[in-house]
């Protein structure tokens, strides 16, 4: 063992192990009563002194706390430390000492990393020597000693530290200084491996300025011994040519500084140039030349770097990609698919979810973006969206259930999607706004995929138009495609023109037109409109919602008078521009009693069907559909208000009013669709009821009781059969009402009533033509017979017979029949044979259940030419 003594100062080495890891001890009595040889202090020097009895003192003659001494020390490991101290008063939080054992700072009150003791710092019976770790500037204790130890009116002791080679830390006192150390307590901690100090602290008043001491110091151990090799951390892509390597610890600048031990696997290539990120050598810089091309996956290879002990790596290889992110515009990512009503589900999780989709060739990182609805707002995470990539955003706790489908971003505050309607916005990280959709559960395609468990999904991404026209009910077995190719898809061009669908005049001054898609807002400036009347001119401008014109009139529209409005140049958002549109603009009037009636009601469905009501106009005024009131009482209160903004009602026109006209037109395929409207009907019983038509001021126009005895009486069933009003100028009473008739599935909406008013004369029954030819030739193919009664209520049989009396086709058998109609035959017999040319006979054969009987026997010639 060699041992050199300098003075007060002992330096100790002692190779203990073949691997010449040395021990080291230090310890200082301050015998040589300087701060500077042979070891050197440093720090606050000018407030401390070695006094008369060769122990070191605090000494601030011109108070400044706090105040340090520190010497270098790497010991750590396996390690014993000793000192004496005294406090020459009461410890309180404004005067008390710490003792730093390790520390990566000379100054410590600096220390980021360090273990160290505090003696005090509280208040009398409290005050102790406790043990604490110090990781990332955040303190911790390890080791509370026992209260009161150091809360005398004078603390002197001598105190010991112990950490073993496992980390196991251990606190002594000797509080009578006769060598009988107490144990504090023990803790396990290994959160640090490296020191560079050990220093004196003292935080103090003025009068305690010189009432800190300490002696006897003692440290044994090791510092750390690194047999690890340096490895990489972490790689940080920092732009198309430059690459951020963290490595483990400090490393050897000849080996990290050689391009030579890095290289891109893809080509081989090697950085252009190395440098040293940061003083420390942890953190080095990469670039590149050619630069990284975006969105490609790399992987660079690094080996042969060594750290500051001469430890190698071994070869490791990192994946990154580069992204250059892009500016997005509007419609860059789309709001593709939402899923507002899981329940009941179809096959799909019992979770609400949207779904975007990134229509572009850019990448794009969704990090700070928000989503949300006018009522919450979330914010979405740091994620890269591919071009023409998925991601589904839902609540947070159900991202695991959609997991199997795609990418999933779980959102805190996700808005919760209202099952009617919701107005739903995406925007970027600056706010811009990249996507809305004012959904409506309207766009569903029928009443059963609206009930829930079936997505709503855009048929075309890339148009810039995003409303009901672009939306449909997901036909996916399982109720939606979330995160995939949309089940509707189709990216057809839109090359149609807008048109108006509907006019509202709010007041005489006040107009709106309604187009069936949004408008390019950008050309709105060279729109052009004219009304035909130099009494009238306007100011348009564009609505928030893009798809209607609002126009303050400089003049007043008179009621019931029309005026033409020309528009000149409208374009859609897809830039298709329409031929000028001329519109009838007419100032409605409000419908008195029985201007408005009733023509028809379904008020007892098929299964499959859905109740309706329809309105006939009797009058010569135009009325407006809107703000109509319906009910089942007398109880206006109760009555339902009819939304259908800008439908005028003019004069013979038939409106029908429904729940779901998409299953009312799946049950009668002949209608005319443009004269639905879907409308909460009130409740109509199946047995009897009553219906209640008011106007906008509510006054009652319209007041029909009806029961099912209304219906004809030999009919099976009175399911799906409506009642019809047989003349729309008498009164809304039983005997003006009949059931519609089979030949029309029994039921005319929106269509003339197969059943009318009865006509002076008698039974009509003849052919239009006696001699036919079904030879396909375009000439008097089909046999047409008509038919004409002078009331309704016929249920009717018709035959074809041959020249021997024998039937050969029956046309109808026990039918309910309008009150005039026409049948066809085309020659074909009951087996499915042409019948050969020659004389028939066609017998028609009706009954009224009150009595009467229509029997008719036409002959008439099948011709053809002879073989």
């Amino acid at each position: 063992m060699n041992t050199l003594k300098i003075g007060g100062f002992i330096l100790l080495l002692s190779l203990i192990c073949q691997d010449l890891t040395a021990q080291i001890s230090i310890s200082d009595n301050f015998n040589d009563s300087n701060l500077y040889a042979p070891i050197r202090w440093s720090g606050d020097t000018n407030k401390f002194i070695v006094n008369s009895n060769l122990q070191l003192q605090l000494n601030d003659t011109n108070p400044s706390s706090p105040s340090f001494l520190t010497c270098s020390s790497t010991i750590i490991d396996n390690s014993l430390w000793e000192f004496y101290i005294k406090l020459q008063f009461s410890p309180s939080s404004s005067n008390y000492a710490e003792v730093y054992l390790t520390s990566d700072q000379h100054d410590p009150s600096q220390a980021a990393e360090a273990y160290f003791l505090r003696i005090g710092g509280i208040s009398g019976s409290s005050d102790d020597v406790s043990l604490y770790v110090r990781n990332a500037n955040q303190n911790t204790e390890l080791i509370d000693g026992i209260d009161g130890l150091a809360g005398g009116a004078i603390v002197e002791m001598k105190i010991r530290v112990r950490k073993d080679s496992n980390h196991l830390w251990e606190l002594w006192i000797d509080e009578n200084l006769n060598g009988n150390y107490i144990s504090q307590g023990t803790a396990y901690d290994s959160s640090q491996s490296l020191s560079s100090y050990f220093s004196f602290w003292a935080k103090y008043t003025s009068s305690r300025s010189d009432k800190f001491f300490w002696d006897d110091l003692f440290i044994s151990g090791f510092p750390f011994m690194d047999n690890e090799p340096i490895e990489i951390v972490d790689l940080e892509v920092i732009d198309s040519a430059t690459l951020h390597l963290q490595l483990s610890e400090l490393a050897d600048p000849i080996t990290a500084l050689s391009s030579v031990n890095y290289r891109l696997l893809d080509n081989w290539q090697n950085p252009t140039k190395i440098d040293f990120e940061t003083s420390d050598s942890s953190v080095l810089k990469l670039d590149f030349n050619p630069p990284f091309v975006s969105g490609q996956r790399n992987k660079l290879v690094v080996q042969g770097l060594k750290d500051r002990s001469g430890n190698q790596m071994l070869s490791d290889s990192l994946s990154f990609t580069y992204y250059s992110f892009n500016q997005p515009s509007f419609g860059d990512v789309r709001i593709t698919e939402l899923l507002a009503d899981p329940i009941p589900s179809v096959a799909l999780p019992e979770v609400e979810y949207v779904e975007l989709l990134n229509t572009t060739s850019s990448y794009f990182n969704l990090q700070f973006w928000k989503f949300s609805d006018p009522s919450s707002e979330a914010e979405l995470r740091d994620f890269v969206l591919a071009p023409n990539d998925y991601i589904l955003l839902c609540e947070a706790e159900d991202s695991a259930l959609l997991s199997g489908f795609g990418k999933v971003m779980g959102l805190e505050n996700f808005p919760s999607l209202n099952n009617s309607e919701d107005h739903l916005f995406l925007r970027d990280s600056s706010g811009n706004l990249i996507d809305e959709l004012n959904y409506k559960s309207s766009w569903h395609s029928d009443e059963i995929k609206r009930a829930g468990g079936w997505s709503l999904e855009m048929i075309n991404p890339y148009l810039n138009c995003s409303g009901e026209e672009n939306f449909s009910s997901s036909i996916d077995s399982r109720g939606g495609t979330a995160a995939a190719q949309n089940s509707v898809y189709n990216d057809d061009a839109d090359t149609s023109a807008p048109f108006i669908i509907a006019t509202e005049l709010k007041a005489s001054d006040h107009l709106i037109l309604h187009f069936n898609e949004v408008l390019d807002s950008s050309q709105f400036h060279s729109y052009q409109f004219h009304f035909d009347t130099d009494d009238i001119s306007a100011n348009a401008m564009l609505k928030s919602d893009e798809r209607s014109i609002e126009f303050n009139l400089n003049g007043s529209i008179d009621s019931g008078k029309v005026y033409l409005l020309e528009c000149i140049g409208i374009y859609d958002c897809e830039g298709n521009m329409a031929d000028t549109l001329i519109v009838e603009i007419i100032l409605p009037f409000i419908p008195q009693l029985s201007e408005v009636i009733l023509n028809e009601i379904l008020f007892n469905p098929r299964s499959s069907g859905v109740d309706f009501v329809e309105l006939y106009n009797r009058s010569d005024k135009v009325f407006s559909l809107d703000r109509l009131f319906i009910g089942n009482s007398v109880d206006t209160a109760e009555w339902e208000i009819v939304e259908a903004s800008g439908v005028l009602f003019h004069p013979s026109e038939l409106w029908v009013l429904t729940d779901d006209p998409s299953r009312l037109q799946m049950e009668y395929p002949n209608l005319r669709p443009n004269h639905l409207i879907e409308f909460d009907l009130p409740s109509f019983p199946n047995e009897e009821g009553q219906f209640y038509l008011g106007n906008q001021k509510k006054q009652l126009i319209e007041h029909f009781h009806y029961n099912e005895d209304m219906h004809f009486q030999l009919l099976s069933s009175f399911d799906g059969v409506s009642l019809e009003r047989l003349d729309p100028f008498s009164e809304a009473v039983a005997d003006n009402f009949f059931s519609a008739s089979e030949q029309v599935n029994f039921a005319t909406p929106t269509l003339p009533n197969s059943q009318r008013s009865p006509k002076a004369n008698n039974a009509v029954i003849g052919f239009r033509d006696k001699v036919f030819s079904p030879d396909n030739d375009g000439f008097q193919d089909l046999l047409f017979l008509d038919y004409e009664f002078e009331q309704p209520g016929f249920v009717g049989t018709i035959e074809v017979l041959d020249s021997k009396g024998r039937r050969i086709k029956k046309l109808l058998n026990n039918e309910l029949l309008s009150i005039e109609g026409t049948f066809l035959w085309d020659g074909i017999d009951d087996s499915g044979s042409n019948a050969p040319i020659g004389i028939y006979l066609l017998t028609f054969e009706a009954f009224h259940p009150s009595g009467e009987l229509v029997f008719k026997k036409l002959p008439f010639v099948l011709a053809g030419m002879l073989d």
